[in-house]
């Protein structure tokens, strides 16, 4: 009898030791799913993702801008929060993210993996095609995207090789669709250049954002092929005051032509 009390006694406590190390809360968060990059912008990049555990304590936010390995943590959220805005980011960056939730007990393993590239303010000359025929024409618009320092005016010196391009018209710039109709143009074609000067009239406000300022035509005369360039050092921006402002990270976009 009283061994069959002992092993009685023994069971218990073997049950109520194996029932105290087994505890839910003892164990690592499930790992949360479904990253996903829910908005960008020059300077901010907003990611969200799926909570799968209900015993974290909260999440920690790890980044690259280098590659999809070697990451450091940016910051950590609360439990139950599943979005992070990472800000003061280098605009046309790429940036790599992953988030791991935690309790006491250590970290969940690393969600999936996803990127962005910052938003960056670019200048560009965009045509429709590659390439021409010898006496055909083609149509270069002149197009600011993604600006988020407003600008008043603009001048620029853009060349191309005389012996293979001619300027035919710089229509577009008095009726252009980014600045509206009332700006002040000046568009002067000389042998290997254009001088352009769009402005918009006192009184307006300043723009931003994306748009077309208008268009440049040429024509092919020989055969070849082009570059048709904005000269960096030529390119000036301008507040409504008429003062030379500097848009950070600016990016200039070319084109070449070939005439067939």
């Amino acid at each position: 009898m009283k061994y069959s009390k002992l092993c009685l006694l023994l069971t218990i406590i073997m049950l109520g030791c194996e029932s105290e190390t087994t505890k839910p809360e003892d164990t690592i968060p499930i790992v949360p799913s479904d990253l996903l990059i829910t908005d960008v912008k020059h300077h901010n990049i907003s990611i969200s993702w799926t909570d799968n555990s209900t015993d974290e304590e909260g999440f920690i936010i790890e980044r690259s801008s280098m590659d999809s390995i070697n990451f450091d943590m940016v910051d950590s959220v609360a439990l139950d929060v599943f979005t992070f805005t990472d800000t003061g980011l280098v605009s046309g960056t790429t940036y790599f993210y992953r988030v791991t939730a935690y309790n006491t007990i250590g970290n969940s393993p690393y969600s999936n993996t996803v990127s962005a590239l910052t938003l960056v303010s670019t200048l560009a000359l965009i045509s429709g095609v590659d390439s021409i025929s010898v006496g055909q024409t083609i149509g270069m618009n002149l197009q600011i995207i993604d600006f988020i320092q407003p600008v008043f005016g603009i001048s620029m010196q853009i060349e191309f090789d005389p012996t293979i391009l001619s300027v035919v018209d710089s229509i577009g710039f008095e009726y252009s669709d980014f600045f509206g109709s009332e700006v002040v143009t000046f568009a002067q074609a000389e042998y290997d250049a254009i001088y352009l000067t769009v402005s918009l009239i006192q009184g307006q406000p300043e723009v931003y954002g994306s748009g077309n300022l208008g268009q440049l035509t040429f024509s092919g005369i020989s055969a070849g092929s082009t570059e048709v360039l904005i000269i960096p050092s030529e390119l000036n921006f301008y507040d409504s005051a008429g003062e030379i402002i500097s848009i950070d990270n600016l990016q200039i976009l070319s084109s070449t032509i070939v005439i067939q």
